[in-house]
């Protein structure tokens, strides 16, 4: 759902992370009240429902309303086009996520690699990430065995890398 302060997605996952809100203009420049109020309505907060909120800006302290907390500020990496791929380790094998029983073996592997602990054994991704436009996922394998993720978002200009993780044994 777009709006012009806000853009939202909800992947119907148990992961804050893969259900969103992202600002789309600083919050001098919207009533911050109405913008929360809506955000928390999309994601049914008064269900119970997890989510990241992702700002370019900083925003005012929302603890008083109940339910945020500041996650941190993640860093913000770029990476020119071009370069040399790097060779695959050997005894690694990368797939495309096409369907639902890789899906479950990247949950595994990005469960276990990060930890993703408010995830327990649930998925985390959920089914709708298949359908996701312009979106592909990626599980590496040693024999059948899921041991690394990544995943990818192709937009007009720019390739976002996320959910780059390797379990800790591997």
């Amino acid at each position: 759902e777009r709006h012009d302060d806000v853009m939202l997605s909800d992947l119907g996952s148990t992961s804050m992370f893969l259900n969103n809100a992202l600002s789309l203009q600083p919050p001098e420049a919207t009533d911050v009240d109405d913008l929360v109020n809506r955000v928390e309505a999309f994601f049914g907060a008064a269900d119970g429902g997890r989510y990241a909120w992702f700002n370019a800006w900083p925003m005012p302290d929302l603890g008083t309303r109940g339910g945020f907390e500041l996650a941190g500020y993640p860093p913000f990496m770029v990476r020119p086009a071009g370069g040399t791929t790097r060779p695959t380790p050997a005894g690694l094998r990368i797939e495309e996520v096409t369907d639902e029983q890789a899906l479950a073996d990247f949950d595994r592997a990005a469960i276990l690699g990060f930890p993703l602990s408010d995830l327990g054994d649930g998925p985390s991704f959920g089914p709708g990430a298949l359908a996701v436009d312009n979106f592909r996922i990626f599980v590496g394998y040693d024999g059948d065995e899921p041991v690394a993720t990544a995943s990818t978002h192709a937009g007009a200009r720019l390739q976002h890398v996320e959910f780059v993780a390797t379990r800790p044994e591997w």
